[in-house]
């Protein structure tokens, strides 16, 4: 086992799939204490202490062996007061809080004028407002177990997407705009922390193989003038997920232990598969051509 305090904790949102189940499985193994939340406390023990092949992966897991390292809240995010008990509970059983990871959340696709108030509000209560209830009840925690953390002090991980960059299509908006807002809260956020030695991390993950592609939804009164979100929508099945989200999740484990806490580490954007590159620059590309092309408008507007 790899050397570093028994008393190491995360706090892992969203963790009934995808990244936020990978992580607890991934942290558990390697001998962390986890905190792990999902809206169905039952399901979930159920799925992460499977050693049945036909309800699914097995883990490795079992609850004689590995239960005193994992506490299991059913928690809804958008209730700040059962998020507060969900940390309350962490310290309880484990004594302190070191990691923080916001992962929740789902994607909605459809045009701009085809999704409700309703529906928009709800995608930024799941990965948007969730994340804040997280947030404001859990600094105060990292700000004073950050002094004895041991590995150049406590982290938040806060999960968005490429997506949180750039729209990758027409239609994408609804979920962009969620991550677009995750992205300004971390770089705020990570101004704030680094005087107290808590360290910030958004990470971008591009094309990785979980179920998002079968979770993604998009709107139910799609509209005959948008052929365009249409097409976009309907390419879900030709999404190619290269990315092995194993990787991705023990890079966040083993940065949570590097002591190195340089201006450049831990990094503040963590853009993690190889296409989110391409992306990146072509949004930096387009930015830089719209300001070079209209230069002299942007330079006319001060006072004569």
């Amino acid at each position: 086992m790899e050397e570093f305090s028994k008393d190491f904790v995360w706090y892992i949102t969203g963790c009934s799939q995808g990244f936020g189940f990978i992580l607890t499985v991934l942290l558990i193994k390697r001998g962390f204490k986890v905190t792990a939340t999902s809206r169905n406390k039952d399901n979930f023990e159920k799925k992460i202490f499977n050693n049945d092949e036909s309800k699914g992966e097995i883990t490795g897991l079992s609850k004689e062996k590995h239960g005193e390292q994992l506490l299991i809240c059913q928690v809804d995010l958008v209730n700040e007061s059962s998020v507060k008990l969900s940390l309350n509970d962490t310290i309880l059983k484990f004594g302190r809080l070191d990691v923080v990871v916001n992962n929740s959340g789902y994607i909605r696709l459809g045009a701009v004028e085809e999704l409700s108030d309703k529906e928009y509000r709800d995608l930024f209560d799941a990965n948007f407002f969730g994340m804040l209830n997280v947030l404001r009840n859990s600094l105060p925690l990292l700000r004073e177990y950050t002094k004895t953390n041991g590995y150049g002090g406590c982290r938040v991980y806060n999960i968005s997407s490429i997506a949180g960059i750039l729209n990758l299509s027409a239609g994408s908006s609804p979920y962009s705009s969620t991550k677009f807002a995750m992205e300004a809260i971390s770089e705020s956020l990570h101004m704030e922390m680094k005087p107290h030695n808590v360290h910030v991390t958004c990470v971008k993950p591009g094309f990785f193989k979980t179920n998002i592609r079968d979770s993604a939804t998009s709107s139910d009164k799609p509209l005959d003038c948008y052929s365009n979100v249409r097409a976009a929508v309907n390419d879900k099945p030709n999404w190619t997920f290269n990315g092995d989200p194993k990787k991705a999740m023990n890079i966040l484990i083993d940065l949570s232990l590097d002591k190195n806490t340089s201006e450049s580490l831990p990094p503040l954007h963590l853009f993690l598969g190889p296409e989110t590159i391409d992306f990146f620059n072509k949004k930096v590309a387009s930015i830089q051509s719209d300001l070079n092309h209209f230069i002299n408008l942007t330079t006319s507007t001060n006072f004569d």
